[in-house]
């Protein structure tokens, strides 16, 4: 009996290391049908890929700089409204913004005013506009806002600050000048109303 057990013993020991034999070879087989390998990457394309299921198209890529923008900051003496429209101009710098490249850009702009012992008998109103002074000149679709003013004898106070609506603005030309101008409805009977600060402002969104 112990010589059959001995027996059995030895043969299941020869079969197990058979299948061990051919479980490694079997993977040597599958390992050697496949590699590994870099992708290459084209960091500089020119289409991207869109489309229906079922159909693509090719689209090219332009290079957009969306990083451009552009800004001007009022400085230098005060700015006094008048009734007519007119750059808000300060003696050094102006809020005015020159474009160099085309494109599509939201335009900010804004103002803070002051009466300066200004006299208004009856409510007038304070208005301002955007308005591209080069390349056909014109002002710009719904660029335009008004205060009203108090009616006042005399004061100097904060007449309020203007912000103006965000403008989104398109063109396909360099060099596009830009610029903030500001009148009344008429002009105080003493005194003034005067710009202390503005700026106007770009930033290219296409």
């Amino acid at each position: 009996m112990k010589a059959l057990l001995s027996i059995l013993l030895a043969f299941w020991c020869v079969m197990a290391g058979a299948q061990v034999l051919e479980d490694n070879a079997l993977e040597q087989r599958i390992t050697s049908n496949f590699y590994t390998e870099q992708l290459p990457v084209d960091t500089t394309p020119t289409y991207v890929i869109s489309g229906e299921v079922g159909r693509a198209a090719r689209i090219p890529v332009e290079s957009i700089d969306l990083g451009y923008n552009t800004a001007a900051y009022a400085s230098g003496t005060t700015y006094n409204l008048t009734a007519s429209y007119a750059t808000i101009n300060f003696s050094i710098a102006d809020p005015v913004i020159t474009l160099a490249e085309p494109g599509t850009y939201l335009i900010l702009a804004g103002a803070n005013l002051k009466y300066e012992a200004a006299t208004f008998a009856t409510t007038q109103f304070a208005s301002f506009l955007i308005r591209r002074s080069n390349n056909t000149p014109a002002n710009l679709s719904n660029s335009d806002r008004t205060i009203t003013l108090r009616i006042i004898t005399t004061i100097t106070d904060h007449a309020g600050t203007v912000i103006m609506p965000p403008l989104i603005y398109s063109t396909e030309t360099s060099g596009d000048m830009l610029e903030l101008q500001g009148k009344l409805s008429a002009t105080p009977s003493a005194g003034s109303l005067t710009v202390t600060s503005s700026e106007i402002i770009a930033i290219r969104i296409l």
